[in-house]
């Protein structure tokens, strides 16, 4: 489950420091004024009335800030450490251990959405993915036809195809007395069904570095694992898009000849990587 794009939400807007301290600069010289004080310096950078207002102004201009950044902790999507440790015991959720902050959190929505006892699909993904470190994906979906439902599960190893082992962990999970409901039958496999193997032609802008040629598999590879790829299509513009930059300037995509097309409870996975050089370019 993706995390929310939205800008994190403030507890308290506009803190602008130069509007606060302007304010508390006409504060204090209407004080001034009061008391028969003439107080015709202001402006200069070395006036210890100013210099003291310009601390007090970004002391208080801090503690606001920090007021806003403790304020997001309470919401899942920008909680993290130890605030989210706490805040998941709100919703009945446990880290499981050596579980990073975004499993953690993913975990944590699907429980919160999936709270009905037989569903929906959210409380199987979340079983699922409560089994075993190891799942980094769930799809569910059934044939209409019988009370079974399939599994389809994403690992977090390299490629993505769930071993035996894991499989049979997150069936004898899901089948736990506490967590099925006594109709349900489910067929658990991996959702790896496509490796596609990948052919680029690249170009190498004029003073880059010939590293950049030599690091690229190990960039795409690393960015396609980071996607949430259940269901995600391999296309070539991702292929284009992710190659480009970091010294090289142009991108032809031999391989696949046409868009990968995956369905819901897919996940493709990268085969070989083949990439030529087609010199260096502006």
């Amino acid at each position: 489950m993706a995390q929310t794009k939205l800008p994190p939400p403030e507890l308290i807007e506009n803190i602008d420091y130069e509007a606060i301290l302007a304010a508390s600069l006409d504060r204090l010289k209407t004080k001034f004024e009061a008391a028969g004080i003439p107080w015709t310096v202001g402006e200069l950078e070395t006036d210890p009335a100013k210099i003291l207002q310009e601390e007090l102004v970004y002391l208080v201009v801090y503690l606001l800030q920090l007021g806003n950044e403790k304020f997001v902790l309470y919401f899942v999507d920008y909680s993290y450490g130890v605030a989210l440790d706490v805040l998941a015991t709100f919703y009945g959720v446990t880290r499981m251990q050596g579980e990073d902050d975004e499993r953690f959190k993913t975990r944590i929505k699907l429980h919160i959405v999936g709270r009905s006892g037989g569903g929906p699909e959210e409380r199987y993904k979340a079983l699922a993915m409560d089994a075993h470190l190891d799942v980094k994906g769930v799809a569910i979906w059934d044939d209409g036809v019988d009370p079974t439902l399939h599994v389809g599960i994403l690992s977090a190893v390299p490629g993505g195809h769930a071993s035996d082992e894991l499989l049979e962990t997150v069936l004898a999970h899901l089948n736990l007395p506490t967590n099925k409901v006594t109709s349900d039958r489910f067929s658990v496999v991996s959702a790896v069904t496509k490796t596609i193997d990948v052919a680029l032609k690249v170009q190498l802008e004029e003073h880059a570095r010939n590293s950049a040629l030599e690091t690229l598999e190990t960039k795409l590879r690393a960015a396609w694992e980071a996607e949430d790829r259940l269901g995600l299509d391999l296309t070539r513009a991702w292929l284009i898009n992710t190659a480009m930059g970091d010294g090289i300037n142009n991108v032809i995509v031999d391989a696949p000849f046409t868009d990968v097309v995956a369905d819901p409870n897919e996940a493709i996975a990268l085969g070989t990587i083949s990439i030529s050089s087609m010199g260096r370019g502006r």
